[in-house]
């Protein structure tokens, strides 16, 4: 059985924050399909864009609060082999992720200091419960 098919609407989270979790604002800055749907929904295909701002690590040992001044774009990869559209584009499932995005947000202080952190962005819900794809 397949993972579910990803389409507007769709819900994204920040994961795997190392050393410690991180939040952050994501924006989906690329179009779902025209033609692809699923559910009457556009389908989100591969190489999707995204964007992450106000990224902080409020549970760090030392909560590092002040974000990092400069959005992060990064995109996320379709894992599906067998559903394609759009020319060939392979299909955004849940579970799908993002490479590693690094940020920098800082610890308060005089003067701040730098806390590096590492994290993904993943489909955590597809918005839809009609269309699998493997």
């Amino acid at each position: 059985m397949g993972k579910k098919v990803a389409v507007q609407g769709m819900t994204l989270e920040i994961v795997n924050g190392l050393p410690s979790p991180v939040e952050g604002t994501i924006t989906i800055l690329g179009s779902p399909s025209l033609y692809g749907k699923a559910d009457r929904k556009g389908i989100y295909l591969d190489g999707l864009s995204i964007s992450i701002s106000n990224i902080t690590s409020k549970t760090a040992p030392t909560p590092a609060t002040i974000p990092d001044p400069v959005p992060k774009t990064s995109s996320i990869n379709a894992s599906s082999q067998a559903m394609r559209c759009d020319n060939g584009k392979k299909a955004l499932r849940v579970n799908d992720t993002s490479s590693s995005i690094s940020a920098t947000p800082l610890i308060p202080g005089s003067p701040p200091v730098p806390y590096p952190v590492t994290f993904q962005v993943k489909i955590t819900d597809a918005n839809q419960n009609v269309v699998d794809a493997k």
